[in-house]
């Protein structure tokens, strides 16, 4: 059974190096190649000083490899920017893409907040069944992101959920 653990310390940090760096990581995040690990640190370090932004990997129960991770941010009292997840691409094809996104949902649910939005991009066909599995409605606004690992630009779609 898999489970998530919230980031807490720079003891996590090597677990986020490693999903950040996996290649289908890299592709959707606009970036052209794996992040460079000392300024990852420094991003990872204000992040975790930033109550706002939750960040949780995933295990299978009686594993320490991590199979992803997934992150959101409370954007106000209302709204929480569910800013994605990924999940390694040795684990991929098996579920866990709409797992993450289920249990991440159960933990911003925890939270008074009204509304939950993440953009995904036209492309990105297992986020999209993952979202839309989880309650999650195509809106009509949409935003140009080059994706530079892809070497395109993409149309990100808005996605919501009301609470």
């Amino acid at each position: 059974m898999a489970y998530l653990t919230k980031a807490t310390s720079m003891n996590d940090f090597d677990n986020y190096l490693k999903v950040k760096s996996d290649l289908p990581a890299i592709a959707w995040s606009g970036f052209a190649t794996a992040p460079n690990p000392d300024n990852l640190r420094a991003y990872f370090q204000k992040v975790l000083n930033n109550p706002d932004i939750h960040i949780y990997f995933m295990f299978e129960e009686g594993s320490e490899d991590v199979i992803g991770y997934a992150q959101f941010v409370e954007e106000n009292a209302d709204e929480v920017h569910y800013a994605g997840y990924s999940v390694l691409e040795k684990y991929q094809g098996k579920g866990y893409g709409k797992l993450i996104s289920k249990l991440i949902f159960e933990k911003i649910s925890e939270l008074p907040v009204k509304k939950v939005f993440g953009w995904i991009s036209e492309h990105n066909i297992p986020s999209i069944k993952s979202w839309l599995a989880n309650g999650f409605v195509k809106k009509e606004a949409f935003k140009m992101i080059r994706l530079e690992a892809l070497a395109r630009e993409d149309r990100f779609d808005l996605y919501e959920k009301t609470l």
